[in-house]
């Protein structure tokens, strides 16, 4: 291989001088000083939970808040940003998707992403009153009058279909409605679906989880005894049909096992066509411990594991806030949480298969000390899980690959204080977001991008792109071809046989370079 470099090296190195002129503008201006962060918008009056992000199907990621209330100029509204792969803004601060005739009413937006576009509203608004909106990736309102309802209907999830419908939830009293609509928000089915609850009126909606024929999983709780909660599921047939009568109650009643007033259950596709809960036991006792508990629905509304569920760790610390991601190669789920009580938590991660088994340990694995006012969120991404823990010492990412070992890293992506953190996948890497607190009640949404080796910046527009400044294609980017070749790295195994450096690598890389950046 060594004189295969040496034969071919001159012949390389003429080639690529002639096609240096070869070269596209940058593609983008994402920070690579973690210091400096991507200002996404203004976020005032107000330090609380109350920003939502999604991935739009070209990698655009999209951002929503609630920006002041009481006596801002924007009286609470609702702001929506989209940054593109480049970094490029939809506009200086977002837009103002939806005003809040609340002044006040702060909680993460619905925000649901379609096709490049996106939906978006306050949670827990009337239908009747204040529609579901979407706008296109121009920021144009590709529903000019929104999605509304006749009756009072209060919203409660929203969810893209395979297919590309979407899936709106609300309810209203002890009845719950779900509306399928197209791409034109136009609805798909000649009446809404309804179903009682089973629970009375005293409901949320957890969310929705599409599956495979077309249909969809409507999950909810209710309150029980002793400030715990019950949670009941509903699937619905392609044409709205509901499956199950009554719904499916996938948690026991007191003074069993129940669902935890404390924390939040999260729910997921498991793969396989039906869905999964992630919940802590419930207890009124803050300083009880309880576990994190998984309970598995099939399509003909059979539960994998018993009412008192299946342990995700047999931790005896208290576990809360789970965050559940899935595996598309494998169905796993990915389950991180915060573990243990007062200045004692950590942050803890499960690798489950769908039949309940823990693949990384009865207990898990650790991955970073943190303190109760800390927050963290997760990505299955490139094989391996990131998760980014942000404190008021910053935010850094641990990785770890599939079998739970720790994977490159930890990485910084903030030096300064990052709160309310929440982080997805876009194209190769992952965009980090994060409240950044400024002058008096005059804070941020600030967003950084971290690249599949942990540099932080603009991604690499193509597999020639080899250098910075990434998003272009220059000069460097030979200069670093040739001598990652000439050292045998990896970066420069573009073609087969992979593990073995050649001339077909050479021309891999020269018909690369050639093309430029899209």
């Amino acid at each position: 291989m060594r004189n295969d470099t040496q034969r071919h090296g001159t012949i390389l190195l003429a080639t690529t001088m002639m096609l240096a002129s070869c070269v596209s503008d940058a593609l983008a201006d994402w920070p690579t000083d973690p210091a400096t962060p991507l200002v996404v918008g203004p976020a005032q009056l107000a330090f609380t939970p109350r920003l939502s992000v999604v991935t739009a199907d070209d990698g655009a990621v999209w951002i929503a808040w609630q920006d002041s209330f009481c006596g801002g100029a924007d009286e609470g509204s609702v702001r929506l940003q989209r940054v593109a792969l480049d970094a490029a803004l939809l506009a200086p601060h977002g837009i103002d998707a939806q005003q809040d005739p609340t002044c006040g009413f702060v909680l993460p937006p619905i925000l649901t992403p379609v096709d490049d576009g996106v939906l978006v509203s306050r949670p827990l608004v009337g239908l009747d009153t204040e529609p579901l909106q979407s706008f296109d990736a121009t920021g144009a309102a590709a529903w000019p009058a929104g999605f509304s309802t006749s009756e009072v209907y209060t919203l409660g999830a929203s969810a893209r279909l395979d297919g590309g419908d979407t899936l709106v939830v609300s309810y209203a009293w002890s009845t719950i409605r779900a509306d399928r609509l197209d791409a034109s928000g136009a609805p798909v089915w000649p009446a809404p679906s309804t179903f009682d609850s089973d629970t009375g009126p005293n409901l949320r909606i957890l969310g929705i989880v599409p599956e495979p024929t077309g249909g969809a999983y409507v999950f909810w709780d209710s309150p029980a005894f002793a400030y715990t909660r019950l949670i009941r599921a509903q699937r619905l047939d392609a044409d709205g049909t509901p499956a199950w009568t009554p719904s499916v109650r996938l948690v026991a009643s007191p003074p069993d096992v129940t669902s935890s007033r404390h924390t939040d259950p999260v729910i997921a596709t498991d793969g396989q066509g039906g869905a999964v809960v992630i919940f802590a036991q419930g207890f009124e006792t803050g300083t009880t411990p309880a576990p994190l508990l998984m309970q598995r629905i099939d399509p003909d509304g059979a539960l994998a594991f018993p009412l008192d569920g299946q342990r995700v760790s047999l931790g005896v610390d208290r576990q809360f806030d789970p965050i559940v991601r899935t595996d598309p190669a494998t169905s796993d789920l990915l389950i991180v949480w915060r573990d243990g009580l007062f200045d004692a938590q950590s942050v803890r991660a499960q690798r489950m298969t769908p039949d309940g088994e823990r693949l990384w340990g009865n207990q898990g694995i650790a991955v970073a000390p943190i303190t109760p006012s800390d927050t963290f969120d997760a990505v299955w991404q490139n094989g391996r899980l990131s998760v980014v823990v942000a404190s008021a010492s910053g935010a850094v990412m641990h990785n770890f690959d599939a079998q739970g070992a720790p994977a490159p890293g930890p990485w910084t992506v903030s030096t300064d204080p990052a709160y309310y953190v929440r982080a997805v996948p876009s194209a190769d890497g992952i965009v980090v977001a994060w409240q950044r607190d400024g002058e008096g009640l005059d804070d941020a949404i600030v967003a950084q991008r971290v690249n599949p080796d942990g540099r932080l910046g603009a991604p690499a527009c193509s597999a020639a792109d080899l250098s910075a400044p990434f998003g272009a294609i220059d000069f460097s980017d030979v200069v670093a071809f040739l001598v990652a070749f000439a050292g045998g790295e990896p970066a420069a195994d573009l073609a087969p046989p992979l593990g073995q450096l050649d001339f077909s690598d050479v021309v891999a890389f020269l018909t690369v370079f050639a093309g430029g950046c899209p």
